[in-house]
């Protein structure tokens, strides 16, 4: 009776009381489901990023050993070419310029590797990646234009000058100048403030999507059309060459280094075929696996690049020569087979090259 007086007196009913005490249950047992919620939510998300930086660091470790043995690669084919080649030929000067860019590009490589806090950072280096990208395309547009001009030479029957002089200077312009003014294009026609959309530590492999399709994706379509007119009609210059020569040896001459040339020139270009691929992809599609691909490709493509330009002409046997020289000393008869490999790099070089170290 004195319940119910005491619930008239305040004008509140017995079921609105049963009411709020099933609300405040519910409140209540919200509350706990939200923190521990909360606390799961949160577990997950710390054994996320734990996993996440286990696998950083292990793309870390496989990127830095992978661009340290491209290092070690380009200087042993950079310290081939310079004492088994001429220096002073356009073809050398090519290659070493191209073997220039790829060792500067995974100089950066390793370098970007260390964790920034700026993230300015990451993206000054993935616009000089980017330079160095567009630098080695143009320079192997400069060894396309080399060939159809050594094949002009022999046509004409002109003497060799001083067009070595004149053909670094444009060739200079061409390989160094020509990325500079597309990439600082791109940069002003794409919006500024994509480049600042890093979300991952790795993502300095590429650049904006706009952006990449401005400063990679169109120069390489058009420098591709170029290279692939030079060569043909290189190809076909060559047939003309080789008819007009009087001795057999001559036109074989010819016809060895053209076809050595060409099986560079097309291996040079799959792999940075490959290399623009896979950066045009993990730009595209945020996907982990294609970035980790883009940047284990990256750290390994300096060793492919060695292996293209030493291994196809027989360049370990001249190494070899010191440690097995008992074994290819001449003969009354001339020079033995294995002794004859030794002269395979010189086959790239059309005029005469230095003697051999």
């Amino acid at each position: 009776y004195s319940y119910f007086s005491c619930v008239r007196k305040n004008k509140v009913t017995a079921y609105q009381v049963s009411c709020g005490r099933l609300q405040k249950f519910k409140l209540t047992t919200t509350m706990m489901i939200a923190i521990t919620g909360n606390v799961n939510h949160s577990l997950d998300r710390n054994l996320l990023r734990m996993n996440m930086t286990g696998k950083n660091e292990m793309i870390s470790t496989l990127c830095i050993l992978g661009n340290s043995l491209s290092l070690v690669s380009i200087i042993f084919t950079f310290i081939t070419h310079s004492l088994f080649t001429s220096n002073f030929s356009f073809s050398t000067i090519n290659a070493l310029n191209f073997l220039g860019c790829a060792f500067l590009q995974h100089f950066l490589l390793v370098c970007g590797n260390e964790n920034f806090e700026d993230i300015s950072v990451y993206v000054v280096i993935s616009l000089i990646l980017q330079y160095l990208r567009l630098s080695m395309l143009f320079w192997l547009t400069n060894m396309a234009y080399n060939i159809y001009l050594s094949l002009n030479q022999v046509l004409s029957l002109l003497a060799h000058g001083n067009e070595v002089q004149i053909s670094f200077w444009k060739s200079s312009l061409i390989g160094w100048g020509a990325p500079l003014v597309i990439l600082a294009c791109g940069t002003a026609l794409s919006d500024s403030s994509e480049l600042y959309k890093v979300k991952d530590k790795y993502l300095w492999c590429y650049l904006s999507p706009e952006l990449t399709l401005y400063t990679l994706v169109i120069p390489y379509l058009i420098v591709l059309i170029t290279n692939v007119y030079l060569v043909i009609y290189s190809w076909t210059q060559s047939l003309y060459a080789i008819h007009i020569q009087t001795d057999r040896k001559s036109q074989q001459k010819i016809m060895t280094w053209r076809n050595r040339k060409t099986k560079v020139h097309i291996k040079l270009w799959l792999i940075e075929t490959a290399m623009v691929s896979l950066n045009t992809i993990s730009s595209l599609v945020d996907i982990n696996l294609w970035i980790y691909t883009c940047v284990i490709y990256s750290s390994l493509k300096g060793l492919l690049i060695s292996c293209s330009l030493v291994c196809n002409c027989h360049t370990f046997n001249l190494y070899a020569e010191n440690l097995k020289r008992k074994k290819y000393l001449k003969t009354n008869y001339g020079v033995t087979n294995s002794a004859k490999k030794t002269f395979s790099l010189q086959a790239l070089a059309l005029n005469e090259s230095p003697d051999c170290l």
